[in-house]
């Protein structure tokens, strides 16, 4: 089994902590767009969806196929773009079937969850444990 976040839809209350402490972490900033892991919700008339993206880290990844440079890696299971590698093209983010990969303005690399090397700061801090963290 490869290593993972998973997210219970369920008990989300749509706080984001999980995604200002992840771009907090990785960029400095507090910003939901820089986020590796993203929460929406969409209210409907008696109730609300949400939905979480997040790097499933697939075996194989379906991102590094689609990288021609290869700069998508894979150790110990946890998928990493190689930011010295990546062209900024886009190719990885088209290829993940789950949207868990994405291009921001003013960020070359595509930000995508990378288990914060296998200590998630997401799950520490969401309040209601709907986060957890799936290890090998």
């Amino acid at each position: 089994m490869v290593p993972r976040i998973e997210v219970d839809t369920e008990r989300c209350v749509c706080c984001h902590l999980c995604e200002l402490v992840c771009s907090y972490r990785h960029f400095h900033s507090v910003s939901t767009s820089r986020s590796g892991i993203r929460i929406t919700f969409t209210i409907f008339k008696d109730d609300v969806l949400v939905d979480a993206r997040v790097c499933r880290h697939c075996d194989p990844p379906y991102c590094a196929r689609a990288c021609e440079y290869d700069a998508i890696v894979v150790n110990n299971g946890i998928v990493t773009i190689l930011g010295d590698r990546c062209t900024g093209c886009g190719d990885c983010v088209k290829a993940c079937p789950y949207g868990a990969l994405r291009k921001v303005p003013n960020v070359k690399v595509p930000i995508k969850c990378d288990l914060c090397g296998g200590d998630p700061e997401c799950v520490k801090v969401c309040p209601t444990g709907a986060i957890r963290y799936v290890s090998a």
